[in-house]
């Protein structure tokens, strides 16, 4: 499960019984930010972020990949 994943299943509330590191959150909103150019303004993405995020990867999804220089996930132009 990825980043985005990870924010819907918790908004869900699949993880209710559990206990989640905030650091899971903030590297999740840094890499959604970073692919996605769609800025979460708070430590915890609101809803509509995260709407917006899954709109970008379900109209972008073909354009990524990985990098193997840089070791990170890159949009191709």
């Amino acid at each position: 499960m990825g980043h985005l994943g990870m924010y819907e299943n918790y908004k869900k509330g699949k993880y209710e019984n559990q206990v989640l590191d905030m650091t899971t959150f903030i590297d999740a909103n840094k890499f959604l930010a970073t692919v996605t150019g769609i800025k979460a303004n708070a430590l915890f993405a609101k809803d509509e972020i995260v709407k917006e995020w899954r709109a970008w990867f379900e109209k972008n999804k073909e354009k990524l990949y990985w990098d193997e220089k840089e070791e990170m996930v890159k949009v191709k132009e």
